[in-house]
């Protein structure tokens, strides 16, 4: 008796699996890497605003630009990291319960303190 079994797609899946997991680690290493430049490009905007003053309205429109410009790409680079992190299962889902009134305020009082700060 003789058996024929067709082990091809165990062999693209194994593939598979293993490109998925190098390319999770590259993208995981990815958005750390950038993350160091735009931390020192933040910073650097911080000390710019506080050279700046408030008299010179063109510069502080091409900083504002620049701050928020930043802002939003490190936030994507977070998401980067945290879409990497969920492949790898380093992540998991908690199902809880919170109090949403204090989740609010918590947040209305974390982004009125960033607006009057700019």
């Amino acid at each position: 008796m003789l058996v024929v079994k067709d082990v091809t797609d165990q062999r693209n899946f194994s593939k598979i699996k293993l490109l998925n997991k190098y390319r999770s680690m590259a993208l995981c290493t990815l958005s750390h890497e950038l993350r160091t430049p735009i931390h020192i490009i933040t910073n650097s905007l911080l000390i710019i605003k506080e050279k700046i003053g408030t008299n010179d309205t063109i510069l502080t429109m091409y900083h504002k630009a620049s701050t928020s410009a930043a802002a939003i790409l490190l936030h994507k680079i977070d998401d980067l990291l945290d879409y990497s992190m969920i492949e790898q299962e380093k992540i998991k889902i908690e199902v809880g319960t919170f109090n949403i009134k204090e989740l609010i305020i918590d947040f209305i009082q974390t982004f009125e303190y960033q607006a009057r700060h700019r």
